[in-house]
């Protein structure tokens, strides 16, 4: 599993290490990732949580000030 950050232009502006995240059905896993979002500028980014080459979660946020 890997979190990355991309700016609306689609440049990376941030990224996880890749970790190893054991999945298995019928049970809710929980994992925690540290990303330094306190030096990103104004504006607006997109968070996908991308497992192998595959983003599986996006979401949009705001950076006001």
């Amino acid at each position: 599993v890997q979190l990355r950050i991309f700016d609306l232009d689609n440049h990376t502006v941030e990224q996880s290490r890749p970790a190893k995240l054991e999945l298995r059905p019928h049970i809710t896993a929980y994992t925690g990732i540290k990303l330094p979002i306190a030096t990103l500028k104004p504006g607006v980014y997109r968070a996908d949580l991308v497992l192998g080459d595959d983003p599986e979660w996006r979401a949009f946020f705001k950076v006001t000030e």
